[in-house]
């Protein structure tokens, strides 16, 4: 493999991280386990590296190290306990980004950020939406206590277009301001909580969604 393209890779075993370096590049990776920042630096391709995940990494606290990957434009935090400071995440030139599980540190607007999925856990880090002004997609996972305050924000959000939210009922979004610019309202019942459900009600005009909105 010493030399290779590779369009999508999963690396979950130490031996196979310690071989990274001697790709030529990756264009979507996946790494999962405890290394910290140095040990990624040293392994992770530097160019052709477009999308990036990191899952259940119980050692990293600091993101500095993606400064040196100019390719990147889509990135995925998964259970990152010790991360501490994300402030490299404005220097990058980031068009999606997923946050989930507990971590530390200030989420600040990110200008070229589109998609946006965050674990309900992290929502109170984002601040108004409308300080977000590309953002067009935003996915909350797990139950939402408060979707009303993030419908809300959404009205100032210049682009933002498509929502998702895990609710427990259709109730807790009544009443629903007007939202002229959201295209689709997605709500679901997270796993864990009686009654759920794969299948997600939709709504193509959220702002219709009042009192005589019901749940399948």
């Amino acid at each position: 493999m010493a030399g290779a393209h590779l369009p999508d890779l999963l690396v979950d075993k130490p031996a196979q991280f310690l071989r990274l370096s001697r790709l030529a590049s990756v264009a979507k990776l996946t790494v999962r386990g405890s290394y910290v920042a140095e040990e990624l630096d040293a392994q992770l391709p530097a160019r052709g590296l477009g999308s990036l995940a990191i899952w259940d990494n119980e050692s990293i606290e600091s993101l500095g190290f993606l400064r040196g990957r100019p390719d990147l434009s889509a990135l995925e935090l998964q259970d990152c306990p010790a991360l501490r400071d994300i402030s490299a995440l404005r220097d990058l030139r980031l068009t999606a980004l997923r946050l989930t599980g507990i971590m530390h540190g200030r989420l600040a607007p990110h200008p070229g950020v589109r998609h946006l999925e965050v674990g309900v856990e992290n929502v109170g880090r984002l601040g108004e939406l409308e300080a977000w002004p590309n953002l067009q997609t935003l996915a909350v996972q797990g139950y939402c206590r408060n979707p009303l305050w993030i419908l809300r924000s959404a009205r100032g959000a210049p682009r933002l277009t498509r929502i998702a939210l895990g609710i427990d009922s259709l109730r807790e979004l009544q009443p629903v301001d007007p939202l002229p610019r959201v295209e689709r309202l997605i709500a679901h019942r997270p796993v864990g909580l009686p009654g759920h459900r794969r299948a997600a009600p939709r709504f193509p005009r959220p702002e219709k969604a009042g009192p005589g909105a019901e749940d399948d």
